[in-house]
């Protein structure tokens, strides 16, 4: 009895000698230096941190700076475990809270703040979808009050960062923000409340929904709602949605597949994209757009029920009026360097209507010019068309083509016209015009009604 008495004495002893050096000696100095020291050692230059607190269910840092200009920057760090589970390598609960991060675009290569000079992995990286990949990962995990900032040398992106992950009793990840902003250039868009959900299926994939509230560019376009799903496996992600007004007048839908090994391949599919314009709609469809390398994209702009006055107004340089609308097709090209080229097509009236133009629009003063003055200050159209097309020069050319009367000139007779418009000078051209009579116009309308 009195040797398991002194047993005793002796374990008491140790635990208070252990708990008076907890106490007096510095274990946070030390244990700072070590945690720099295994930064250190792992490539993160100019490693600091201050241990805040620390015990047997878990430790505090604070003030985490990792890396040069710009570092990591990491207001709050809190981990926290029990003895059995840091013994196996587990952990139970990790918070962060203000991360600073940056990523910055210099030439062709990304850098993040604070791994600038961090020990490249000889592995790529691989998305966790088995449970065996995911125990190394802490049970829960909070990311709170952070920022990401994407910097490319004609773009940057300001991201919000808050978000919840958990193992039970399924693995899922939430990711929510106040608003995100994007911009480059003049162009400016923003949004308000931001959210994605992942949650780990059966099929060992990440399956989930995305939502925008209020995304709104720098102009006349209003305020887009976004929604759309998620797919996310170990080789690659696609991701759905569409964006729409109020009334649906902006509508977009679209479809993109980003494959994480071998960007050259990920392409982003614009199935169907509509805005109104001069009173009728533009659309697009099924346009693919490459991600993986900077290369032309080509599309047809379907023109619906737009406005010949409004189109006139843009044409001459508000010298003309008319009536009606027009529709057709026009294939377009968007450059890699952001150019646009509008290529040879036709828009089409979709009934009768007028045509009238200034005197002043069409300078000069003989017969042939005289006459189509008169005729073209208020011509009643039965037929019109409008090829567009872009010059070698890359300036717009238009040619329109007229069939119809002045009910004011030579008695109304029916005339045909070609009208050649250059932004806001007006070249009146007709096959044999110059070489032929003034009556010639008309008589070749006489012709045409036969």
């Amino acid at each position: 009895m009195t040797r398991r008495y002194r047993v005793l004495t002796i374990i008491g002893l140790l635990l208070c000698g252990l708990a008076l050096a907890a106490i007096f000696l510095p274990w946070k100095t030390w244990l700072e230096i070590k945690l720099t020291s295994m930064l250190q050692a792992q490539g993160f230059s100019n490693a600091h941190l201050t241990v805040s607190s620390l015990g047997l269910n878990g430790i505090e840092l604070s003030d985490v700076l990792l890396g040069g200009n710009p570092p990591l920057i990491l207001k709050q760090v809190t981990v926290g475990y029990s003895l059995p589970e840091l013994l196996s390598g587990h952990l139970r609960d990790v918070n962060l809270n203000g991360l600073t991060l940056e990523i910055l675009q210099t030439q062709d290569k990304w850098n993040v703040s604070g791994l600038q000079s961090t020990k490249p992995s000889s592995t790529p990286f691989a998305l966790p979808v088995t449970s065996e990949q995911l125990a190394k990962y802490p049970l829960n995990a909070k990311l709170e009050d952070s920022s990401l900032q994407v910097v490319a040398t004609k773009w940057k992106l300001d991201v919000p960062l808050h978000i919840t992950w958990q193992q039970q009793p399924m693995p899922q990840l939430d990711y929510k923000a106040a608003g995100l902003k994007l911009t480059a250039g003049e162009f400016e868009a923003e949004t308000k409340d931001v959210s994605l959900n992942l949650t780990l299926s059966k099929e060992k994939r990440w399956e989930g929904q995305w939502s925008i509230r209020d995304l709104t560019i720098k102009s006349e376009i209003p305020a887009l709602q976004g929604s759309g799903t998620v797919m996310v496996d170990a080789n690659h992600a696609a991701l759905d949605g569409k964006f729409s007004s109020a009334d649906n007048s902006y509508h977009a839908s679209f479809h993109i597949n980003y494959a994480l090994n071998n960007s050259a391949t990920s392409q982003a599919t614009l199935a169907l994209a509509t805005l109104p314009w001069n009173g009728g709609q533009l659309s697009v469809r099924n346009v693919k757009i490459p991600l993986g390398a900077k290369q032309a994209v080509n599309a047809t702009l379907e023109v619906e029920h737009v406005s010949i006055a409004e189109l006139m107004q843009s044409f001459t340089g508000k010298k003309a009026t008319g009536t009606g609308v027009v529709s057709g097709k026009l294939p377009i090209t968007l450059g890699a360097d952001g150019t646009l080229t509008l290529h040879q097509g036709i828009l089409q009236a979709d009934e009768p209507g007028t045509i009238a133009l200034a005197p002043d629009a069409i300078p000069g003063d003989n017969q042939q010019v005289v006459l189509v003055r008169q005729i073209l200050e208020d011509l009643h159209y039965s037929l019109l068309s409008i090829a567009v097309d872009s010059s070698p020069d890359k300036k717009l050319s238009v040619l329109m083509t007229l069939q119809g009367n002045n009910p004011k000139v030579y008695k109304g007779k029916q005339v045909k016209l070609n009208v050649h418009l250059t932004g806001d000078i007006l070249d009146v051209v007709r096959q044999s015009m110059l070489t032929s009579n003034p009556t010639k116009l008309l008589q070749q309308g006489d012709h045409d009604k036969k």
